[in-house]
């Protein structure tokens, strides 16, 4: 459901598009899913797995890193969509994400047009206020290696929550 409303509703599975409004945005549904029907627990042990399967997915993991919202490796799309939001839920909450989200599901019923990636992202940035924009930019827009954005947005590999 979360792939068919992201990837079909808000951004009509454009290839140009890659995959931030299908597979990063579905990552945070599950986040969402997962803490709400299991707990706070389990979404700290997917959390966990997903870090776990980063670190085993790249040969330098510090590399500098391809902007989330263009990434189009199979442990970005996922396993860094994961670290990322769950870091965002941390420092902004819910809040925010769902009001971007809102904003662009409204603005693509209003014009009937796909939306981009970066029209999220701007949405969110503006949901989250001045305070919550550069943890927006560092995560979702920045190149630098996920554990640095992480750390630089106030969370870390092993201790999101």
């Amino acid at each position: 459901t979360a792939h068919q409303w992201f990837g079909h509703l808000i951004g009509y599975g454009i290839p140009e598009e890659r995959a931030f409004l299908v597979e990063s945005l579905a990552k945070y549904a599950e986040l969402v899913m997962v803490e709400r029907r299991y707990g706070p627990k389990a979404m700290q042990a997917l959390i966990a797995w997903e870090a776990d399967r980063f670190a085993h997915a790249r040969l330098a993991p510090i590399a500098i890193a391809t902007p989330l919202i263009d990434a189009e490796d199979t442990e970005d799309m996922y396993s860094r969509a994961t670290l990322a939001f769950a870091c965002l839920r941390s420092r902004l909450g819910d809040g925010p994400i769902v009001s971007a989200l809102h904003e662009v599901a409204a603005r693509v019923k209003q014009t009937g047009r796909p939306v981009q990636s970066l029209d999220f992202v701007l949405a969110l940035k503006r949901a989250s206020g001045k305070a919550g924009e550069p943890a927006v930019d560092r995560l979702l827009l920045g190149s630098l290696p996920i554990e640095a954005a992480l750390m630089q947005s106030g969370c870390s590999m092993d201790g999101l929550h």
